[in-house]
């Protein structure tokens, strides 16, 4: 069951009951804290999606039966607030105004984006005493991101606005409804902090302009993942690094936005360490764009590139190429 009024935060959620068994071949630890991992195909015929996702071989972080069971009535709780961000008049109105002037200039107003929101709840490992494991979730097989490995998260809806219409307000709190709505996680919208924001190609039929977030996931009942096994159905905690490695094994599925998160995620130790550089570093905005190469490749702002979309432009790297036997990013 799905809490529809959220507003700023949750107020309500299930007492969650036991997990089945999600045996894989990480584990059962491994399988019961999963994230978004997924193997990424551009489709290259223009009457289907570009950024369409197809399941390559079989995906280790298997489906089967293993769906949530929740059990008992909803009970009142209160709102985790571990990490706040930064909502200074001076921070907020400059990264509102970067927003606004990001979407005049590209997104397309004869077909403009749809605006979502996801969030990037991190937890330090209980069996380890450095790195850090961030929470996935993976769709069903039909609809938008089709059997993906992604973020808690969704579009933003009409129900996240307040009374001053702010798109940057309502993003976050369209993915705190969403982490509720999607893995029964209560996090306080105030507390998610900007990491990034991301539009795909023009040439792409349903385009999302999506804002990620990040925020310590909370503890206690509060942070109890349950799925409903419609729209979700499965979850994991995992590491970054783990999640590219099974990445470039094949065995799930990712788009770029998520592999390149996943690979920024990566190189912080802790939840605080990545929350508090995360707090202090700029927001990126991306609009990916396509290049003609050899195999699939996208490429972001700095890389030469980028207006031609001819892969030798001499230059300057920011690209992603999805070599069948392992992605390489370059950045230069």
């Amino acid at each position: 069951m799905k809490n529809a009024k959220l507003g700023r935060v949750a107020f309500d959620r299930r007492k969650p009951g036991g997990l089945r068994n999600l045996g894989t071949a990480s584990g059962e630890h491994a399988t019961q804290h999963a994230r978004d991992r997924q193997v990424f195909l551009i489709d290259p015929r223009r009457d289907r999606d570009p950024f369409a996702t197809s399941a390559i071989g079989c995906d280790s972080l298997n489906v089967r039966d293993h769906l949530a069971d929740v059990v008992g009535p909803k009970v009142d709780l209160p709102v985790a607030n571990s990490h706040r961000l930064d909502t200074s008049f001076d921070a907020m109105f400059e990264l509102r105004a970067h927003f606004d002037s990001w979407m005049a200039e590209y997104d397309n107003p004869e077909s403009p984006a749809t605006h979502a929101s996801t969030v990037l709840l991190l937890r330090d490992p209980p069996d380890a005493t450095t790195g850090l494991e961030v929470l996935m979730v993976q769709r069903n097989a039909k609809g938008t991101f089709a059997s993906n490995w992604v973020f808690p998260g969704g579009k933003i809806d009409p129900e996240d606005f307040g009374d001053d219409d702010d798109m940057l307000a309502a993003s976050r709190r369209a993915a705190s409804r969403e982490a509720h709505e999607e893995a029964d996680v209560i996090v306080n919208a105030d507390a998610m902090v900007p990491f990034s924001h991301w539009m795909p190609p023009r040439e792409v039929p349903r385009r999302f302009a999506t804002w990620f977030y990040a925020a310590q996931a909370p503890s206690g009942t509060d942070g109890d993942v349950t799925i409903d096994g419609g729209e979700i159905v499965d979850h994991l905690w995992v590491r970054p690094e783990e999640a590219l490695a099974r990445h470039a094994a094949g065995e799930v599925l990712l788009v770029p936005p998520t592999w390149l998160t996943l690979r920024d995620l990566s190189t912080y130790v802790s939840t605080a360490d990545a929350l508090e550089a995360i707090n202090h570093n700029e927001t990126h905005f991306y609009v990916t764009r396509m290049i003609k190469a050899g195999v699939p490749t996208v490429c972001w702002h700095g890389d030469a590139a980028y207006e031609s979309g001819e892969a030798d432009a001499p230059g300057p790297r920011h690209r992603l190429s999805m070599h069948p036997d392992g992605w390489n990013f370059e950045q230069s």
